[in-house]
């Protein structure tokens, strides 16, 4: 199960980045504005297989989007209590903090894990692009859990950038894309993300987000070999996927997270907006 816990360490960022060849994805649509908010999501085990060994599972998590001047600060906690078949109850508690720079030149991730309230693992890293614009490749640096450096592919977009794009994407009408993001992995390789995006959503949504346009958005994560790309054997084959309702300020509702066998589903419980900074 660690392999699974250490993904549940991305997954609360929600959205990743694009590569080069979507970032025109929103051409034509107008610039995507996220909103500054704190959002609770109940979490609940929608389906298990017996492989899984996971009898129930249940958690929360609280994710806080700030700033949006000269960058974006995030911070996340997911904590999932599962109770296992033969091997009893697992406390996971999940937390990581971020910062983005808005034009996107910098990213800096700290996150740790615990199971049971031991300590699984801690990372720590900056990222920066080698050249000018948002196509540039990225340096990534670490020192937790050891100190290295990597680098990920020309284009790769970080979270708060790529949240843009996809809701650019989803106003210019588009359907589907492809593109690589970087949200902090372990391994410090980008993955490639498969997404498509529905019609227009237009049931019952919470009062604060009534006015707002969303759409149903599915996205499938394989795991991306040292050059970027796919290995033949393994592109049918995502690690994970997730689905949610994208609104047009990047808030997200009705979440699924699909795992190879099992499924958890993420209700919205609580949501603040927050007034928008006042940018030059």
């Amino acid at each position: 199960m660690k392999t699974i816990f250490s993904l549940f360490l991305t997954i609360p960022v929600l959205l990743t980045g694009q590569t080069a060849a979507a970032a025109g994805a929103g051409d034509g649509a107008r610039d995507a504005r996220l909103a500054p908010y704190v959002a609770v999501y109940d979490l609940g085990l929608l389906r298990a297989r017996r492989a899984s060994g996971i009898v129930s599972a249940n958690g929360r998590i609280v994710s806080t989007l700030e700033g949006g001047c000269e960058g974006w600060g995030s911070q996340t906690r997911m904590v999932v209590d599962y109770v296992f078949r033969r091997r009893g109850e697992k406390l996971s508690d999940s937390r990581n903090t971020s910062w983005e720079a808005a034009d996107g030149s910098a990213f800096r991730y700290t996150a740790s894990r615990r199971v049971n309230g031991v300590v699984e693992s801690e990372t720590r890293l900056t990222a920066s692009r080698d050249g000018a614009g948002a196509r540039a490749a990225v340096k990534v640096r670490f020192t937790l859990p050891r100190r290295k450096v990597t680098e990920l592919p020309e284009g790769t977009l970080f979270p708060q950038q790529a949240t843009k794009a996809l809701i650019k994407a989803a106003l210019a009408g588009k359907q589907r894309f492809r593109y690589m993001g970087y949200e902090g992995f372990e391994n410090g390789r980008a993955r490639l993300v498969t997404a498509v995006i529905g019609a227009p959503d237009n049931r019952l949504k919470p009062e604060k987000l009534k006015s707002l346009r969303a759409w149903p958005v599915a996205l499938a994560y394989y795991p991306a070999m040292k050059n970027g790309l796919m290995s033949q054997t393994s592109f049918g084959l995502p690690e994970y996927e997730m689905a949610f309702r994208l609104y047009e300020n990047g808030v997200i509702d009705r979440v699924t997270l699909r795992f190879t066998n099992f499924t958890l589903t993420g209700r919205l419980a609580r949501l603040e907006l927050k007034k928008p900074l006042a940018c030059p």
